[in-house]
């Protein structure tokens, strides 16, 4: 259940900025229910590496017909293969920013609204006054993952 949230997250926090893929927190854990939660995260990591580099061998092989057939089902038939294959780079050699491995860090503002959290969320980085996301020093459009308790 937990890894497969995360890998979720992971392959849609692409926009985040050393080999493998790695989690890092912005905010070291601290007790026993903030090292529990960062555990899962690690193990969830080396999880969504492994699946990186599953997806980098398909896309290394797309001819093969089992990898026609990943490749399509996947993102369609008009898919563009070099445009995939930099995310899957990107996923590869970057770090993701995990803002807090405290189980209650996103919880507390959905609560307060009478709102169930998401499992995570990536916000994107956004400027007063600009409609569009706008990157950080890094190249970056989005903020760190945002876990919630249901992580």
């Amino acid at each position: 259940m937990y890894t497969n949230s995360l890998l979720s997250i992971l392959l849609a926090a692409t926009f985040a900025a050393a080999i493998p893929l790695e989690s890092e927190w912005n905010n070291q854990p601290q007790g026993e229910a903030e090292n529990k939660n960062a555990e899962q995260v690690l193990d969830a990591t080396k999880l969504a590496h492994e699946k990186v580099l599953k997806m980098e061998a398909v896309l290394n092989n797309p001819d093969t017909p089992e990898n026609k057939r990943k490749i399509a089902t996947a993102f369609g038939p008009r898919v563009n293969l070099e445009q995939v294959k930099g995310v899957v780079k990107k996923l590869k050699e970057n770090k993701i920013p995990i803002g807090s491995a405290n189980p209650n860090y996103q919880d507390d503002p959905y609560k307060e609204a009478n709102l169930v959290p998401p499992i995570a969320s990536t916000p994107p980085n956004m400027v007063p006054g600009k409609e569009d996301p706008v990157p950080n020093r890094d190249g970056n459009i989005m903020k760190e993952v945002q876990l919630g308790n249901a992580f």
